[in-house]
């Protein structure tokens, strides 16, 4: 029991059991278990933002205008968050202007990426944030 946390659902039907948490009263976090893929995905989506700052901002700046607009949440028949997130890198990744890389997806697994990663760079070339 963390006092900084309040449990406030546990889907345990799911595919992958889910215990929906809220951490110190602002920020909704969702912990699985023995998901592994879940963790190839986090390892990609942390590679893409360690490309340039501008990736997370971004991102989290379309979250929460899609949680304000009441357009986020798979349960709700929206886009999930990762859903979104995943809008947002295509959307770099297919902009004539910005042709962000697309990062090999091989390149990653259970135990993070693989280290020719480190060798892509990418600079925004437009002032999104």
């Amino acid at each position: 029991q963390q006092c900084d946390f309040e449990l406030k659902q546990a889907i345990w039907c799911a595919r992958v059991p889910i215990l929906k948490l809220k951490f110190m009263d602002r920020v909704d976090v969702d912990v699985s278990c023995h998901n592994l893929q879940a963790l190839q995905n986090t390892y990609l989506l942390r590679a893409y933002c360690d490309l340039c700052t501008v990736i997370r901002k971004l991102v989290l700046c379309i979250k929460f205008w899609s949680k304000q607009e009441g357009v986020n949440g798979a349960p709700d028949g929206f886009l999930s968050s990762y859903s979104i997130t995943l809008m947002v890198l295509y959307f770099l990744q297919v902009d004539a202007d910005l042709a962000m890389p697309c990062l090999p997806t091989h390149c990653f697994d259970f135990h993070g990426p693989a280290p020719e990663i480190s060798n892509i760079v990418w600079t925004c070339q437009m002032p999104l944030a």
